[in-house]
């Protein structure tokens, strides 16, 4: 009924696609470096600083769960949408592969923290 190819059908452009999410990152991580190399101070007290670093830790747990909520969200839209093509189309598996690793990801840091901070409670004891 509908004709949607998330996939071109020329095999060039989609390696080209793929090759600009590398750049895009190396281009936030310079900037980045730029960034610290303008005032190193503010890094460092930024990393120092236990209150910005628990502020930090809870933007990117927000983060993640907004990330896997939409990942979530677009696995089960194309699910319903294209329900002939779901084991047939390599963006359904590839969405299904993500959507799995954060969760299993999420389950293994949650425990790593809870590991880190029961043997800190048995320290101070």
């Amino acid at each position: 009924m509908l004709e949607i190819n998330f996939l071109p059908k020329n095999g060039a452009m989609a390696i080209i696609a793929l090759s600009l999410t590398p750049l895009a990152v190396a281009l936030a991580y310079y900037v980045k470096l730029l960034g610290i190399k303008k005032s190193p101070q503010a890094f460092i007290i930024n990393e120092i600083d236990e209150r910005l670093v628990a502020l930090k830790n809870e933007a990117d747990a927000k983060t993640f769960k907004i990330v896997q909520g939409a990942l979530f969200l677009t696995y089960m839209g194309y699910t319903l949408i294209l329900p002939k093509e779901v084991f047939e189309s390599v963006g359904w598996w590839l969405l299904m592969i993500l959507m799995l690793i954060s969760f299993i990801s999420q389950a293994i840091l949650t425990m790593n923290v809870m590991i880190k901070e029961n043997s800190k409670d048995k320290e101070e004891e």
